[in-house]
């Protein structure tokens, strides 16, 4: 089921943008990534959202953490979360319709 975003096009494009990022790499995501989505997640915040867009990208946010912890001590756990993460950000673009 769709959900009608009233958020701007732009807010919903960057935070699929940098999860896709992370999708697609191997290795470590992106420098700057976590302070780049955590920003715009406060600008959502700030402007009191009754979506539920913003849940979502609070958990894709965390899964980013998830993985960056998982790389670091070199477990068996990326591959799940990267999975996860894709899951997440298909889902995320295929919810979003503008109305």
């Amino acid at each position: 089921m769709a959900h009608c975003a009233y958020r701007n096009p732009e807010w919903l494009s960057a935070v699929y943008a940098m999860v896709d990022d992370v999708c697609a790499r191997d290795g470590a995501p992106p420098p700057g990534t976590i302070g780049t989505l955590t920003r715009l997640i406060d600008s959502a915040q700030s402007d009191r959202s009754a979506d539920n867009f913003l849940p979502r990208a609070q958990d894709m946010l965390l899964a980013i953490h998830r993985l960056r912890a998982s790389l670091a001590q070199s477990d068996s756990q990326a591959s799940a979360i990267r999975g996860e993460l894709r899951l997440m950000c298909n889902d995320w673009i295929k919810s979003a319709r503008f109305c």
